[in-house]
């Protein structure tokens, strides 16, 4: 079958030599590009292969399945995230700017491309261990990209606020790709919880 798996598993990208290590990643740069343009439950393994011009066998060789191939897709388009960010830094004098600079370019990635959202929302449940190993490095590129504006504060403050803040954000997109609320609902909910995070603890009225 085309899509069977040696036990060993796929190789490892930095086990592979140059020609090898190309192929594949024009293999993941045909499932990105089909993505940006179609659905993931839409597109199928034997698209990418005519899109990267490789046999079907030959993406089988290199991903155990279409959930360990997308999750490739995902670290790539972290990694092009944190590139940009590099690129264009993250504007604002304060932590609280320069995280609402961020969260806002985050959330124009997912209102332009809302199908990278529900590849996420698939992959979070995958079965396949090379696709959760994937992930996993995607959740680790995120993290690193979404503390960069935080990196003025105490370690161990900066993860905390960015747990709190990327807990708001997965839950306010998933409501809007449900249609529960509107992507201008979801920046409000996002500029609110950043807001009360670093406001002062509200002063308590004399009982």
């Amino acid at each position: 079958m085309a899509n069977a798996v040696d036990e060993t598993g796929p190789p490892a990208p930095e086990t592979l030599i140059p020609s090898q290590r190309a192929r594949r990643e024009r293999i993941v740069t045909a499932a990105l590009e089909l993505l940006k343009s179609g659905e993931y439950d839409k597109i199928q393994m034997r698209d990418i292969a005519e899109e990267a011009d490789v046999a079907l066998g030959t993406v089988y060789r290199y991903f155990t399945s279409k959930e360990h191939l997308f999750a490739a897709v995902l670290v790539v388009w972290s990694t092009s995230l944190n590139q940009r960010v590099q690129r264009r830094p993250l504007q604002g004098e304060t932590p609280v700017e320069r995280l609402e600079d961020l969260m806002g370019r985050v959330l124009n990635a997912f209102d332009r491309f809302p199908q990278f959202l529900r590849l996420i929302i698939v992959l979070e449940t995958t079965p396949d261990p090379y696709a959760r190993e994937l992930h996993a490095e995607f959740s680790a590129l995120t993290g690193g990209t979404f503390l960069e504006p935080l990196e003025s504060l105490h370690p161990d403050d900066a993860r905390d606020v960015m747990d709190v803040v990327k807990a708001v954000l997965w839950s306010s997109l998933r409501s809007w790709s449900q249609g529960t609320i509107s992507m201008a609902q979801a920046r409000r909910r996002i500029s609110r919880v950043i807001e009360l995070i670093f406001s002062p603890p509200p002063i308590m009225s004399p009982s």
